[in-house]
């Protein structure tokens, strides 16, 4: 058969975890477009505006507010109600003068935070996930929010962070991933924590890339692609966050 496309919707029960939702309420939920982020690390902009935001009842309303071009990510206006956001994905609405950050919760589930509107927007720590030559000799490096770089410092690795410019073009700062950073855990049991590595355990051909670290006093081990580096200004901000609650998606 020929390929119909692009579904828009999806069950679910088929969602990851990080949708909080009623799985067996209804039949049906929104699918994510193909974009920034991988379908299991994100959650369709509608689900934000309408479920996270509560800026609108139904999907159809959803769909009318984004066709107004009145939000934008990450400086850049998005009115597909199928745009995959996710870690970290700064959300501004300057008609409402209201900004927005999105951060995974301690049981992993998409949460929305308000951030001050009006100040200079907060960098943004990203992952780097891949890294090749380009033609020229030229550092290539792919980052967890889609993003591209070329020409990049050669010391920047696979497993560091970077922080960028909110509009998304401009690496400010190189965060490696070494003994004494701290780190936000993306995944496993200690999803959503804010800890200390210790050291990092090189990888074999049977075995991922291990990371020690240290949460107050609890000592712990995960793989590298469960943490991302991050600056002491996010810290403060992800401690905030916790401490204060957040919507929950």
């Amino acid at each position: 058969m020929a390929k119909k496309g692009h579904l828009n919707k999806q069950k679910r029960l088929s969602t990851g975890s990080i949708r909080n939702i009623a799985r067996k309420e209804f039949v049906w939920t929104i699918q994510t477009m193909p974009g920034p982020h991988t379908t299991l690390t994100s959650i369709p902009l509608g689900m934000v505006v309408r479920d996270l935001l509560k800026l609108s009842r139904t999907m159809r309303e959803t769909k009318h507010l984004l066709s107004t071009g009145v939000l934008m990510i990450d400086g850049k206006v998005r009115k597909e109600h199928q745009y995959p956001t996710g870690l970290f994905d700064i959300i501004t609405i300057p008609a409402f003068k209201k900004s927005y950050r999105l951060v995974l919760d301690q049981k992993g589930r998409m949460m929305v935070k308000e951030i001050p509107h009006g100040t200079p927007s907060p960098l943004k720590p990203v992952k780097v996930i891949q890294k090749s030559w380009v033609k020229g000799a030229q550092n290539h490096i792919q980052t967890h929010d889609g993003n591209t770089y070329r020409g990049v410092d050669a010391k920047i690795s696979v497993g560091d962070s970077i922080l960028i410019a909110s509009n998304g073009k401009k690496i400010e700062s190189h965060l490696p991933l070494a003994h004494g950073c701290l780190v936000f855990i993306t995944g496993g049991t200690h999803v959503g924590e804010v800890a200390q590595v210790k050291g990092v355990v090189p990888g074999t051909m049977r075995r991922d890339v291990l990371v020690d670290l240290t949460e107050g006093s609890e000592k712990f081990q995960t793989t590298a692609k469960n943490v991302m580096v991050i600056d002491q200004p996010t810290v403060t901000w992800i401690k905030q966050t916790m401490s204060s609650g957040g919507k929950d998606a």
